[in-house]
């Protein structure tokens, strides 16, 4: 699956830095200001409200102002601990299954392949106990071994008379069905490609496998563990998924669908970095015409949390993109919040509101951020802080692709209260 967290305007690029300097700089401000009105204590109350509402807007902004960890931010980092958790204790079960059926693998495929070489086997009385068949063409053949009570127990197939496939635990159910306990698959050299345990297939051409191990180089590469493939033979679901890169845990899932109309649903999705936490997300769905979504994804830094984002969708043409909700962290506070943002085709992106700390305190608000394809961009409303305090108000901000600003309104809090900043 290749769903992807949609980045925030790469990080939010620059933050529109030419407008966003004239929206916080006092001093600049006053010297691009134009379209000079009144000063008044109706604009003062609005500015107050417009204030309140960036402090106060949602449950999440109330959280950050009190640098306090959101809600939804807390549950999915509990969901990620005890996913994390469950990785990293089916990383080492895995590894120590792998070295013991790594073991007995190679014991099984001598003694297997010895009694290949001995051909059949049939008891004075006319029992078969084994035998050797041509499977296809003349290069393969299909060793079976009986019980004593005439039941198959195990087959094992040859290519060229090197051993490919050990199956043990053969059941032949009267509904068309087929249990296995053991599968084994090997390379020319007797080494361990790929390991199933507690295999059914039934006559729909449906089938489970408990556990399946794929290895390379000798050591677990894939572990799969409650697999499903449907009768359309086009969907199934895998309960949890661990990928190993370097002996390391590498990818960690559970709850992965693969629907006939070729979509692919994640619950839960860890990535690691050199053993290292890397990434956590929830909710992953990738469709067939490749756009996607992901409903929570937490993007770590020297194993912290370092960007949240929610509600995050990758459209068709792969170049556009939302994200409804987005926090990044710096040192454990929060730096920047940001909701609506849109990255449009055509090189474009929108910011609905955002929000800029420093050191944990409020610095910088703004509203209806938008940024063209050429470099322009336009802020709405913008407010800046100073130790947390509202200090300057900022209206109808435009950055033009050469350079220049243009500033509807400009309000500044003096002593006096709010004053607006003339030309």
């Amino acid at each position: 699956m290749s769903v992807q967290s949609v980045g925030p305007f790469s990080n939010f690029k620059t933050n529109f830095n030419t407008t966003k300097q004239t929206a916080t700089d006092p001093q600049i401000a006053q010297d691009v200001a134009k379209d000079v009105s009144k000063n008044n204590k109706k604009t003062a109350a609005i500015i107050g409200g417009v204030a309140a509402l960036a402090i106060l807007g949602t449950g999440a902004l109330v959280a950050i102002k009190r640098h306090k960890v959101p809600n939804e931010i807390k549950t999915a980092l509990n969901n990620f601990e005890e996913t994390n958790k469950a990785a990293n204790a089916l990383a080492q079960s895995v590894q120590k299954q792998a070295d013991e059926v790594t073991e007995y693998a190679q014991r099984l495929f001598n003694n297997v392949s010895d009694l290949f070489k001995k051909g059949d086997e049939i008891t004075p009385d006319g029992a078969v106990l084994r035998k050797i068949i041509v499977d296809g063409d003349d290069t393969c053949k299909l060793m079976q071994e009986f019980s004593d009570d005439g039941a198959l127990v195990r087959e094992s197939r040859f290519t060229n008379g090197v051993l490919d496939t050990i199956e043990e635990g053969i059941e032949e159910l009267s509904d068309g069905s087929r249990k296995i306990a053991r599968r084994f698959d090997f390379f020319e050299d007797g080494t361990l490609t790929d390991y199933q345990e507690g295999i059914k297939t039934f006559a729909d051409e449906s089938g489970k496998v408990a556990k399946n191990i794929i290895f390379k180089d000798g050591k677990p590469c894939l572990y799969q563990e409650g697999c499903e493939t449907f009768a359309d033979l086009l969907s199934g679901k895998v309960a949890k998924a661990i990928g190993f890169e370097n002996g390391k845990p590498r990818l960690y899932l559970e709850g992965i669908e693969e629907l006939a109309d070729g979509s692919e649903k994640v619950a839960k999705n860890i990535i690691f970095e050199d053993g290292k936490l890397s990434l956590y997300q929830e909710g992953l769905e990738e469709l067939a015409d490749e756009s996607g979504k992901v409903a929570k994804n937490i993007i770590f830094k020297d194993g912290k949390p370092c960007l949240y984002q929610e509600g995050c969708e990758t459209f068709a043409d792969l170049l556009s993109g939302k994200v409804a909700k987005a926090i990044g962290f710096e040192n454990g506070k929060p730096r920047l919040y940001l909701e609506g943002i849109e990255e449009l085709a055509d090189g474009s992106e929108k910011v609905a509101k955002n929000i800029i700390f420093e050191d944990g305190k409020l610095s910088l608000y703004q509203e209806g951020l938008e940024e063209l394809a050429d470099g322009s961009g336009k802020i709405a409303k913008a407010i800046r802080f100073e130790n947390g305090k509202p200090r300057l108000y900022t209206e109808g901000i435009e950055g033009l692709a050469d350079g220049s600003v243009k500033v509807a309104k400009e309000f500044e809090l003096t002593d006096k209260g709010w004053k607006e900043i003339s030309k």
